[in-house]
């Protein structure tokens, strides 16, 4: 699970904004290159820089708000598929098709709890996505946008990258892939592990 991203315009905005998933309109980070698609920056990103670049464009958000995100797909519990009906939390799943090809209905029955953003995360969940060629990374993301749709029917608007590691190629690819935007995190959680990506936190 993730949450508190960074969202970045590369189409003519910085969407300085907290949060990644949820609802699952906007995208987010990294060193970024103008190519029409909104691309993410991390925590560790000159913000400022990157809102030279890309002035203007924001999330309308001023509450505090965490995006829920959950990412791969490797997890598959049933009772999760309970807890999202009763507690109605809006969540970005972000997927992997080699992590749920093992059990595609399980993500049919969550997307259908109307709760639930399906969103691109690769075929292949590979770490080193910037050291693959361009023809290598866009059939990464534009073969796991064809198996998305043909399985859930629905397209997914958001990349987010394995392991937040992308470059100015996955930004290309992604763009050529039809998607709209990179999104990246702040925080990280497991069942008993919080894990901050931003100082301040004991």
């Amino acid at each position: 699970m993730a949450a508190l991203g960074f969202v970045v315009g590369a189409c003519g905005g910085a969407r300085n904004a907290r949060g990644t998933g949820g609802a699952a309109r906007p995208p987010a980070p990294g060193s970024v290159a103008a190519t029409g698609v909104d691309a993410g920056v991390d925590a560790g990103v000159d913000a400022e820089l990157i809102g030279r670049r890309y002035p203007g464009l924001k999330v309308p958000i001023s509450d505090k708000v965490v995006f829920v995100t959950i990412d791969d797909g490797v997890e598959k519990d049933p009772a999760f598929l309970q807890m999202v009906l009763d507690l109605r939390v809006p969540l970005t799943v972000c997927l992997a098709d080699k992590l749920i090809k093992d059990d595609y209905a399980y993500f049919s029955r969550l997307y259908e709890t109307g709760h639930v953003s399906i969103q691109n995360h690769t075929l292949n969940h590979p770490l080193d996505m910037p050291r693959l060629s361009a023809a290598r990374q866009l059939d990464e993301i534009a073969g796991q946008q064809e198996r998305l749709r043909a399985r859930y029917g629905t397209t997914p608007r958001i990349f987010r990258p394995p392991g937040g590691n992308y470059n100015a190629t996955t930004i290309d690819a992604v763009a050529r892939a039809g998607l709209g935007g990179v999104m990246l995190w702040r925080e990280a959680m497991q069942i008993q592990d919080m894990q901050y990506r931003t100082v301040g936190h004991d």
